[in-house]
């Protein structure tokens, strides 16, 4: 990119500061900034001018943000029009870079894996290197994290050169490209979407081989809804195999994803089988969430409470019915919500009730707690309250429902992804790759 997105960032993305080493810059998004204490979740490539927020969801790239931010989108037009061509060979030379710079792998990472797959570092951009193989060998894209790839290539599951190798009992569905290696270096089966969380190929006809799939996605709102979105993919593709979703947020911050877990002294591949795979939930749509407000809008006590009481449970609902731990800021303090609850206040429920005062607020809630919608518990200080959802626990949660016998599973891995050859990306590929004038 001829013009730095920086300064156009910069002047609306508060705190925005490059993170050492790295060609990635992170701050404040600004849609999404509301709160006592935001947090960095802003994250923006100096390179390529793309960005993403972990928090709220959105992404795009200068071009977009220019615009919606009334500024001058022409400048960043220049990247736009160019081609990302692949140099031939170019996978083996950040290959070779990375091996040799064993302070930039990441914690979980190891050398065999990184070799097999050919995972680079690119030292211009400071970030790094992804080749992408067809299931047969062959060179399809070259991705630099969080950076460009090749134009025109389309979203394809990662590593599929390397899924027929794998025991067919089971595979873990992660995120990133690096968490993917990740749980390789551990000896756990996994697989991604070049597209990330919400990003999925038109082709998952190789996950049908497989009798379980665990989704491990980030524990961040983007993830949970990527989660959501493969949930409901999968389901109708796959209508046998059995679904799990993975809970990472007892052990990270929102945020966090399998290779912070990976990164945690003591964590290894059993913690991860014991602590996030046995323990996963069966995977359903977030249709339970209209099914348990239908089955509570037909229980006859709900009929018979004040409009009021209706109104107010159904926004706890809305706010509570979730799979995943969350953690907020409320009133300075720190504290968890776990799935059914809602921490919130007397005075900010008057906010999303305006028609009501904070006096019918209270004596609502204490109505909905007699005739058993929900449970309160002042927190310490009275700092605020938090709101449990009756019959929104444990059955949704952990899928306490389902039939199927969890015990202690093996995880096999085999063998023979470590000794396959992966072919070169030499002259067989130079002409779909075309040329570039560095590497």
């Amino acid at each position: 990119m001829t013009t730095n997105p920086i300064p156009l960032f910069k002047k609306h993305v508060n705190g925005l500061s490059r993170i050492k080493g790295s060609s990635q810059w992170v701050g404040i998004c600004p849609n999404c900034s509301n709160g006592s204490k935001p947090k960095k979740k802003f994250y923006v490539n100096e390179t390529n001018g793309l960005w993403d927020c972990k928090r709220c969801g959105r992404k795009g790239n200068a071009i977009s943000f220019a615009k919606d931010h009334g500024e001058d989108h022409r400048p960043f037009c220049d990247y736009a029009a160019k081609p990302r061509p692949i140099v031939p060979g170019a996978a083996d030379h950040f290959n070779q870079v990375l091996l040799g710079r064993p302070d930039l792998w990441r914690k979980p990472w190891n050398r065999r894996i990184l070799e097999t797959l050919k995972v680079g570092w690119d030292r211009n951009e400071k970030t790094y290197t992804f080749p992408i193989f067809d299931s047969g060998g062959d060179l399809i894209n070259f991705i630099r994290h969080k950076g460009w790839q090749q134009r025109g290539s389309k979203i394809t599951l990662y590593p599929q050169n390397l899924l027929s190798a794998f025991d067919p009992r089971y595979i873990v569905l992660c995120e990133g490209l690096p968490d993917t290696i990740s749980l390789l270096s551990n000896e756990i089966q996994c697989v991604t979407s070049t597209g990330g969380a919400s990003g999925m190929p038109n082709d998952i006809a190789p996950l049908g081989m497989y009798e379980r799939i665990y989704i491990c996605f980030d524990n961040d709102p983007t993830g949970e809804q990527g989660a959501e979105k493969w949930i409901n993919r999968l389901v109708s593709q796959f209508p046998y195999t059995k679904l799990r979703v993975c809970d990472l947020s007892e052990y990270l911050e929102e945020g966090g994803d399998v290779t912070d877990y990976l990164s945690i002294p003591g964590n290894n591949k059993d913690t991860f089988i014991s602590e996030v795979l046995e323990r996963a939930r069966v995977g359903r749509p977030y249709s339970d969430v209209p099914d348990f407000v239908r089955q509570q809008m037909l229980n006859p006590a709900f009929g018979i409470q004040k409009p009021i009481d209706q109104m107010l449970y159904l926004q706890i609902v809305l706010r509570a019915t979730r799979y995943r731990v969350l953690t907020a800021e409320i009133n300075g303090m720190r504290v968890h919500m776990n799935p059914g609850e809602y921490i919130t206040s007397v005075s900010r429920l008057a906010v999303i009730l305006p028609k009501y005062t904070e006096k019918q607020i209270l004596t609502s809630l204490s109505r909905l707690v007699k005739a058993g919608f929900i449970e309160q518990l002042d927190l310490r200080k009275k700092r605020g309250r938090i709101i449990s959802l009756v019959g929104w626990g444990s059955e949704q949660q952990k899928g306490q429902s389902d039939s199927l016998e969890m015990g202690k599973l093996n995880f096999p891995f085999p063998p023979s992804i470590v000794t396959k050859r992966m072919p070169e990306n030499g002259q067989a590929n130079s002409e779909k790759m075309g040329s570039i004038n560095r590497v």
